[in-house]
């Protein structure tokens, strides 16, 4: 009787082991007009980032996760470009949603130091793609 607790015991660790050591990563093959782009989510580390598929998969992850959900992933960094003797910074906010496999990206002007405010200081959106799904990076064909 002692023998089949203690079984009980080691199996029910090994399983409780198993899935804390599970890969948290999530890698996704989107759509960008007409290339492939690829986005990894970090749940681990609370990171995002994505680039070309041609380009391969970002090492170094520049945005900070702050908020997981079932419907949605948010992302946010800020941008700081140097231009007309200063600089403007704004806060990108990226958005995945879970349900419809797109990604969006939004921004706001936080700060903004220049002397010559001719030149336009607004954000292009640079992290949008849809039809996006889970892809394994292993698959040669």
């Amino acid at each position: 009787m002692l023998m089949k607790k203690l079984l009980g015991i080691v199996v029910l660790g090994l399983l409780w082991c198993n899935i804390s050591l599970a890969d948290n990563k999530i890698i996704l093959k989107c759509k960008r007009y007409t290339n492939d782009w690829v986005a990894i989510i970090d749940l681990e580390n609370m990171q995002f980032d994505m680039n070309r598929l041609k380009e391969g998969i970002p090492k170094d992850l520049r945005f900070g996760i702050v908020d997981v959900s079932d419907e949605r992933i948010i992302a946010e960094a800020i941008k700081t470009v140097p231009t007309g003797g200063g600089h403007f910074k704004h806060l990108i906010t990226i958005t995945v949603d879970r349900y419809l496999g797109t990604i969006d990206d939004d921004a706001k002007k936080i700060e903004d130091t220049r002397t010559d405010k001719s030149g336009p200081s607004f954000y292009l959106k640079s992290f949008f793609a849809k039809e996006c799904e889970k892809f394994d990076v292993n698959k040669k064909f």
